[in-house]
């Protein structure tokens, strides 16, 4: 339950920061989608202002070139005119201009190498820039398909995780039923050992150790298909029958079959050899297969067809059974042994030889159980092995789902490497994408830069080139004066610039104005969205809420796997409680049956008390009887003629052998006193000898059976209070350490030889438990154990108390009553019997009177009784309102002590 509810807790706490980490994700994924769409509108924003604005730069540094250019040439018109004044010949002048020319080209020579070199720069950074653009491209489009991809991935390894969450269900599943199977076989097992043990009881005791040993030693030597085990195991009788089959077969259904000659000598001489006893081997080669002619009367029916057996065991069943018939009842039994005399047996057991002597009488019915044990014997043996036989199929079926769970770990495991692959390529691809961008933005500014230098320096070379074309007119004029061309051209230029200069300033500020807009959404895009951009992509390819996806999961599995355990438990719970009642109602059953047997074992000790007497009345009959034919066979000797007298008589004539005649008359007349039906009641004598023998074997039979029941009951007693002694012992030492803290206490069994105690490992003998001593240590010292009659009366009430409690735990009352049982013991051992109490009020009923406030401190509910108007009365009161009670009881008890002194 605790597991449960810790996995209860950690399901639901899974589950929240599933939904958190879900919303967080589509959250994540909005914010992504937005911040996709942002960057692009920003892109698109840019790609389609960025012509406006390199349109209004271009017009910008036409202007400004323009404007450069006209007031170079204004500048070289002024330097012309001011070169009037400086020079006094022309040949001055043109040196000078020479050596300004030279300048001037060298600038200009200058510049345009640069502006190579620049072009040669801008040229790189462009192609930079493109392979940046394409790297991006590229590595968004991966990105978006290893993000689909990595979507896919997670649905796979969602989906082997509910597949390998089903084959674990049905692993432990099977594992279940592999125990369960385990424990039947257990049980079956149990059952068919206990079943051939009450058969063994049954048995004679010589023949049941030597049947044993024969079995054990077939077995030992592999002859399972020659010796074939006893009669019993083979045959199957309907339960109608079964009292008949049993009664008339007697000792013959422990006969051992053997299948040929040699294997029933080897059995035999084993047992010879071993002197285990007596037993019979019946070889069935050696029995033919012969039919007996039996009547066929209504109500009579041959005793050898209600018995079932193998074909190959059919000679034995016709030897044993072959010559008898079983009757509906007594009379036709009787009718037919007299009329074929055949031996007959009634349903119920009771039997008529075919001479005409009845056996039987009443037989308790239990008696008859040989062949139900041996049908329950096969029965469990058919399902123990049908259990058996499922247990390689199980364990076949276990091996195949218990591989498939690992092939399902493998390859979950193996998708998600996969997938952690895959993550970590998404991160590069999107830091590759990230440091692309930036080299696309740096590259846009370098190229910015590059591009305005390369203008100053398209303004300067144009400059240059006018300086230098001024010049080189002017050093071509003849004269130092200038024209008047030149000032109109001076006048002109000087207005041209001015207009150039107020076209400029304002082309000059829209082109500030798109460039300063552009750059802004440039700053916007490079140092907000791109970056947020790569963070949110970072994050979603992190996979972080595929994890917490994935945890929730394995947590809602495991609650689920548990509350399927659980259910599972509480039903085995419910159904142990039913086979508990089942078991408890069986043990009350088994105690009254047992009672029952006690009162059959004493009805049949004294019937064997009184068979006894009988037995000895018929022996002293029978000796009489034997005396008396002793002297009627010398008699009978006496009459009757030797074959020699006879011959002798034949030789003698006629009157000799009338005076023989008469002589022999006259001796016959002293034999006038004779009885004469001797000789049939000798017979009738004799048969009634055999009959009593036959009877006086049985009884000798019936005693032994129930000298080995009383025997056994005897054991069973003896062991039920051994068990029971032992459950005492072992609540009174536990009992006792809570009465007195750090002192033992234990229960000696006392024996005639008083060696073991019930502590020890030795098994008693029947009959030398002489009674039960308690000895304690107030001390904890093994040395120091006391006996009763060393006690104090207070120890003696620790003592008592502590025995009482321990049966108590034993066998639980509802309710308890104790009357004042502390009323000798110090405040300590109060203390310890009022916690006793309260720890044994939690399941049973505790009423005790007491004067002792320790005991009133545990109470539940306090009750005062005292006498009114000469009647008792009970009035409920508090706790304090008792232990007033109690303080006025001690003042009163006080003040008459003093009295009395």
């Amino acid at each position: 339950m605790e597991a449960l509810a810790k996995a209860r807790l950690a399901a639901e706490e899974e589950r929240r920061l599933q939904r958190e980490g879900e919303e967080r994700g589509a959250a994540r994924l909005s914010e992504l989608g937005r911040a996709r769409k942002e960057v692009e509108e920003a892109a698109a924003a840019l790609e389609a202002e960025r012509p406006q604005v390199q349109a209004a730069e271009q017009h910008f540094r036409a202007l400004e070139q323009r404007r450069q250019v006209c007031s170079s040439e204004r500048e070289q018109l002024l330097a012309k005119q001011g070169r009037k004044g400086q020079f006094r010949t022309v040949e001055e002048r043109n040196a000078a201009l020479d050596e300004e020319l030279r300048l001037r080209e060298q600038k200009l020579e200058e510049a345009r190498r640069k502006m190579d070199a620049g072009s040669q720069r801008e040229e790189k950074k462009a192609e930079a820039q493109a392979q940046a653009s394409e790297v991006a491209t590229r590595g968004r489009k991966e990105l978006a398909g290893k993000e689909k991809e990595l979507k896919d991935l997670g649905s796979v390894v969602r989906g082997l995780g509910d597949q390998l969450d089903a084959g674990a269900e049905k692993l432990r599943l099977l594992r279940q039923d592999r125990n369960r199977a385990v424990r039947e076989v257990d049980k079956v097992r149990q059952e068919v050992g206990t079943h051939r043990h009450r058969l063994e009881g049954t048995q004679p005791r010589a023949n049941r150790q030597a049947v044993s040993a024969v079995l054990r030693w077939a077995e030992e030597q592999g002859f399972h298909d020659r010796i074939r085990g006893t009669l019993l195991s083979h045959l199957e009788v309907a339960p109608t029958f079964r009292a008949a089959v049993e009664s008339f077969a007697g000792n013959a259904l422990f006969n051992i079959l053997a299948m040929d000659d040699d294997a029933a000598a080897q059995a035999v001489k084993h047992v010879r050899t071993r002197r285990l006893g007596a037993v019979v081997v019946t070889p069935l080669s050696q029995l033919p297969l012969k039919e007996h002619q039996l009547p066929a009367m209504e109500g009579v029916k041959a005793l050898v067809d209600v018995v079932r057996c193998p074909s190959w065991a059919r000679p034995a069943v016709q030897q044993v059974f072959g010559k008898a018939v079983v009757c509906l009842n007594m009379e036709l039994c009787e009718e037919v042994a007299k009329r074929h005399g055949i031996d007959a047996i009634s349903l119920d057991g009771d039997r008529v030889s075919r001479k005409g002597v009845i056996t039987g009488g009443f037989q308790d019915p239990r008696r008859f159980v040989r062949l139900g044990l041996a049908e329950a014997i096969r029965a469990a043996e058919q399902r123990l092995e049908k259990a058996q036989s499922q247990m390689p199929e199980l364990d076949a079926q276990i091996d195949t789902v218990g591989d498939e769970v690992n092939t399902l770990h493998n390859e979950r495991r193996s998708r998600q490497d996969q997938r952690d692959l895959l993550r970590a390529e998404m991160q590069r691809l999107a830091e590759e994408v990230k440091h692309a961008e930036e080299t696309i933005a740096r590259s846009g500014r370098e190229l910015q830069e590059l591009q305005e230098w390369r203008h100053r320096m398209q303004v300067l070379i144009g400059e240059c080139e006018a300086s230098i074309a001024a010049k080189k007119a002017e050093r071509a004029s003849k004269s130092l004066t200038s024209p008047a061309a030149d000032t109109k051209r001076l006048q002109s230029l000087t207005e041209q610039c001015k207009e150039l200069e107020a076209e400029e300033s304002k082309a000059q500020e829209t082109y500030r104005q798109l460039r300063a807009s552009l750059e802004e959404r440039e700053a916007m895009l490079d140092s907000l969205l791109r970056p947020r951009l790569h963070a949110l992509e970072l994050e979603a390819a992190s996979g972080s809420q595929d994890v917490a996806l994935e945890k929730a999961e394995e947590a809602a599995q495991l609650e689920a796997r548990l509350e399927r355990e659980h259910r599972e438990a509480t039903e085995g719970a419910e159904a142990t409680g039913q086979e508990l009642q089942k078991v408890t109602q069986s043990c009350d059953q088994g105690r009254a049956a047992l009672e029952q047997l006690l009162a059959e074992e004493q009805r049949c000790t004294d019937q064997a008390a009184q068979a006894s007497v009988r037995v000895d009345q018929l022996a002293a009959e029978h000796a009489t009887h034997e005396t008396k034919k002793a002297e009627v066979d010398a008699k009978l000797r006496g009459l009757a003629a030797a074959p020699a007298e006879v011959e002798q008589c034949r030789q003698l004539t006629k009157p000799q052998l009338v005076q023989e005649l008469s002589e022999a008359n006259r001796a016959l007349q002293g034999f006038q006193h004779v009885n004469r039906k001797a000789v049939e009641q000798y017979e009738n004598f004799s048969e009634q000898l055999v009959d009593l023998r036959r009877r006086k074997e049985e009884i000798d039979t019936g005693e032994s059976a129930i000298a080995e029941a009383i025997q056994q009951i005897d054991e069973q007693k003896e062991e039920a209070v051994l068990q029971t002694l032992r459950r005492v012992n072992g609540h009174f030492q536990q009992v006792f350490t809570e009465m007195v803290p750090g002192g033992v206490g234990k229960l000696r069994v006392i024996r005639r030889n008083d060696d073991v105690d019930m502590t020890g490992t030795q098994e008693a003998a029947l009959g030398d438990i002489l009674g039960v001593r308690i000895e304690v240590s107030f001390t904890g010292q093994v040395q120091s154990f006391l006996a009763m009659n060393q006690l104090s009366g207070g120890q003696k009430t620790v003592v008592a108390l502590s025995l009482i409690f321990a049966i108590q735990r034993l066998e639980p009352a509802p309710f308890y009553l104790l009357d004042e049982v502390d009323a000798a013991l110090d405040a300590s051992y109060r203390s310890a019997l009022a916690n006793l109490v309260a720890k044994t009020a939690r399941t049973s009923q505790m009423v005790l009177t007491t004067f002792r406030p320790e005991t009133l401190e545990k109470a539940d509910q306090c009750y005062r009784v005292y006498q009114q108007n000469r009647a008792s009365r009970i009035d409920a009161v508090s706790r304090d309102q008792a232990a007033e009670v109690l303080r006025e009881q001690d003042r009163m008890a006080e003040v008459e002590g003093l009295a009395l002194m």
